[in-house]
């Protein structure tokens, strides 16, 4: 891996590395399509899973070709070790982990760095769990915040989740590559989907501190400490908000001509009063 010059293009940052992806998870896929985005050489080791990618229709198919863009199909994992690879991304689960295992037990090429990604640590208290977005979303305290104030919550759609560690397993794929050009010995890595998703309870359990240890919902798309943030109707269609900070509040007070709003000392922090 060399360093690219100033003004060199993204891309060519992993230029001559070459990656192999299972790809059994759209997390998997993230990661791999990532690493392409940044110049490797990402073979694709078999047909992608068609379950559980969007939610059917061409919506879904174009988010498929999306994750899977810049890669290089292969017809399996067995053929796919038969290159010389410097990283192989396995996952989400014990049975594609075990199928990496006897492939590359089953080939002479020096064994690539492996990438574990799977739903939960393979020695926590959740390994035996079958994991999908919504079971995260619910472990990690996402799910508790969302939805109607008076019914149940309402699991966010798309694979968040699976994204979040998929950005994850990246960075610790490139601290990886790096060290071994500088000598680390390692040869494997281990990420999971709950623990990458856990920074979202963390910042939950903060947010408890000034509400006396309990969240109101406050809606859908209303969220503590962020409202009143959120999508709301308006005469002309939908309109989101996002104004986390006093900053962006001023900055969005004097867009809509209410300035005076934006230096209330009232308004100059997320409203953490329960109703």
């Amino acid at each position: 891996m060399t360093r690219p010059a100033p003004n060199d293009p993204a891309p060519m940052l992993l230029a001559g590395v070459t990656v192999i992806e299972q790809p059994a998870s759209v997390a998997v896929r993230y990661c791999g399509r990532l690493l392409a985005a940044l110049g490797a050489r990402v073979l694709q080791a078999g047909a992608p899973c068609s379950v559980g990618v969007g939610y059917g229709g061409a919506a879904s198919r174009a988010y498929a070709a999306w994750l899977d863009a810049g890669k290089q199909p292969v017809a399996d994992l067995a053929t796919a070790l038969t290159q010389a690879a410097d990283l192989l991304i396995s996952g989400p689960d014990a049975a594609h982990l075990a199928a990496a295992d006897d492939a590359l037990r089953a080939t002479a090429v020096p064994a690539p760095l492996r990438l574990n990604l799977s739903w939960f640590a393979p020695d926590g208290p959740y390994r035996g769990w079958t994991g999908s977005d919504a079971v995260i979303q619910a472990l990690s305290g996402v799910a508790y915040s969302t939805g109607p104030r008076d019914g149940e919550p309402m699991l966010p759609r798309g694979h968040a989740p699976q994204i979040v560690a998929g950005v994850t397993a990246c960075i610790a794929a490139l601290g990886a590559l790096i060290g071994h050009r500088r000598g680390w010995v390692g040869r494997r890595i281990d990420v999971d989907v709950l623990g990458a998703n856990l920074c979202f309870y963390e910042s939950t359990t903060c947010a408890l501190a000034p509400t006396g240890g309990q969240v109101v919902r406050r809606g859908v798309n209303r969220f503590t400490p962020t409202y009143p943030g959120g999508v709301y109707r308006s005469r002309g269609g939908w309109v989101g908000i996002t104004a986390l900070t006093p900053p962006q509040w001023a900055a969005l007070c004097d867009l809509i001509g209410r300035p005076d709003l934006g230096r209330e000392p009232r308004y100059q922090v997320a409203l953490q009063r329960l109703e």
